[in-house]
């Protein structure tokens, strides 16, 4: 019991590091309710919503992002972490969704409800398990947790899961659903990519501002980044 008690406070802590307002779109489409799952995954809200916003400017529509180089779609993602890499799977995404189907309208599947939703957009590989969780949670008002790696790695240290269940995605989000009510669970979302993507970094973690310092067993503990030796320059040929 003393264990389940500590974790609840703790989800309170967590709670309350949420914003006070809600910023992610409202009432957004299913299948951009999917681009912009890719754009939270390890990012701040306030982040994610400009690259999601310059994805619509930048670009006509989103079948011209498919046919755009990774460079090009990368630009959209300057802030967060991995832009090229993001540009690449959202490309992929896009390719493998329009060989499908030969369009972006995901309307008939979301009246098919979140589970049927889920298990189709399962089957492209660049959906994760982040994404489908966002999709229930965002998409379809279902009690489920997205986790990405600094959620992962945040709720491992802190105390949330267990050090073994923090090492895997899908355990770590399921021992989530079990001890986050429904009625928090997007504050609970909110609060805890905050602190990860901020303070809980795999290297050098800012530990001294962590609001969660006081709480964190792993607080100061995290690793230091190794500092690259310098390379030895050339010697310079005689004239």
């Amino acid at each position: 019991m003393a264990a389940t008690m500590s974790r609840q406070k703790l989800v309170s802590q967590v709670v309350e590091q949420a914003p006070q307002e809600d910023s992610a779109p409202k009432d957004l489409p299913l299948f951009e309710q999917l681009v912009y799952s890719l754009c939270r995954e390890d990012a701040e809200a306030a982040a994610a919503n400009i690259a999601f916003e310059q994805l619509k400017e930048r670009f006509f529509d989103f079948n011209e992002i498919r046919v755009s180089t990774a460079r090009e779609v990368s630009l959209c993602f300057e802030g967060l972490s991995d832009p090229r890499a993001r540009a690449l799977r959202l490309i992929s995404l896009l390719q493998d969704i329009f060989e499908a189907t030969y369009g972006f309208d995901f309307e008939a599947l979301a009246k098919k409800g979140a589970k049927t939703a889920q298990k189709q957009l399962a089957r492209y590989k660049s959906v994760n398990d982040f994404s489908l969780a966002w999709i229930g949670l965002r998409g379809f008002a279902e009690h489920t947790i997205p986790v990405d790696s600094a959620m992962r790695r945040c709720a491992g240290r802190i105390g949330l899961v267990e050090p073994e269940c923090a090492k895997d995605t899908e355990e770590t989000r399921v021992a989530l659903e079990t001890l986050i009510p429904q009625a928090k669970a997007v504050a609970f979302v909110e609060g805890l990519q905050l602190i990860g993507v901020r303070f809980c970094h795999e290297q050098n973690s800012d530990c001294t501002n962590c609001p969660l310092k006081k709480t964190c067993p792993e607080s100061g503990k995290t690793p230091t980044a190794p500092v690259k030796a310098a390379k030895p320059k050339a010697p310079k040929k005689p004239r």
